[in-house]
């Protein structure tokens, strides 16, 4: 049988519904040789998961997702960098999620704030309830609204107040795909860009070559295979490594489907830990 891994899923840290500890037993009942958690902007799932990786039988390979955009100004476009074989406790790592975190909640206060003069009485606490220990996100405002009756789903707390073109939107803060690129590098990893799908330019992606792009997330539930083979060309012909992953959360459609199915052989985890490992002592 062939060594599989899923190098893209998510916790209860970010937006996943799992506990670490629950999504490692998943991954080991559905027979993954290795995995990756890489919630967005924390790693605050990592430490556990690398001890109870172990015990399970299970490789272990440290992630994140980066939100990061090409620009500084509203009209900037937001890529996802994902980062792997990083050490999880850089200074300058952690110093970033920790920026993070209170950005995270800076922005989802200010949403809250628009959404009271919009008429809806949703306290910020109850936000935070969602989120639990996690960093917070717009998922976790969507869940609030629901839970407290103000829209019959997420879909619709977003189609009417919280998508980008909403009225109790906030913009994200603006963080450079090159420094995400450079954040990852700094901390002995490899940068990824994750699920580039149908709407990323060619030139885009150059451009994120130039800046040491590692690879490309080839093996992604949006990707049928024409795009699969597009992004393995692509990263042929530019020495990249190939990765994937079935971006679990628990809560997406096809999530119990895709888990366990969409990824990459086991020998794509071993290159890209070989390159890591050469890279370790050249400066960056």
């Amino acid at each position: 049988m062939e060594r599989f891994a899923d190098l893209h899923t998510h916790t209860t840290h970010s937006d996943g519904i799992l506990a670490t500890e629950a999504l490692l037993h998943k991954a080991a009942e559905r027979g993954l040789s290795a995995l990756s958690i890489t919630d967005h902007d924390t790693v605050d799932a990592l430490p556990e998961a690398n001890v109870l990786a172990s015990a399970l039988g299970l490789d272990f390979v440290t992630g994140i997702e980066i939100s990061a955009y090409d620009g500084t100004t509203e009209e900037a476009r937001e890529y996802h960098i994902l980062g792997y074989f990083f050490d999880m406790y850089n200074p300058a790592l952690l110093q970033f999620t920790d920026h993070c975190r209170h950005q995270r909640i800076e922005r989802a206060e200010r949403m809250v704030v628009k959404l009271n003069r919009l008429g809806i009485p949703l306290h910020f606490e109850e936000v935070l309830q969602q989120s639990g220990k996690g960093v917070v996100g717009r998922q976790h405002i969507a869940a609030a609204l629901h839970t407290g009756g103000f829209v019959r789903s997420y879909k619709e707390a977003f189609d009417r107040y919280i998508a980008d073109d909403r009225p109790a939107n906030e913009v994200k803060w603006h963080f450079p795909v090159s420094a995400a690129i450079d954040l990852i590098h700094e901390a002995g990893g490899l940068a990824v860009v994750a699920h580039p799908g149908r709407s990323m330019h060619g030139l885009t992606l150059v451009n994120m070559v130039k800046a040491g792009l590692d690879g490309i997330e080839v093996a992604h539930p949006s990707h049928d295979a024409a795009l699969r083979r597009y992004y393995e060309q692509f990263a042929k012909a530019y020495h990249l490594f190939t990765t994937g992953g079935s971006d679990f959360h628990g809560s997406k459609y096809a999530d119990e489907t895709n888990f366990g199915t969409i990824g990459v052989p086991y020998e794509n985890v071993l290159a890209m830990a070989e390159a890591h490992n050469r890279a370790v002592d050249i400066e960056w």
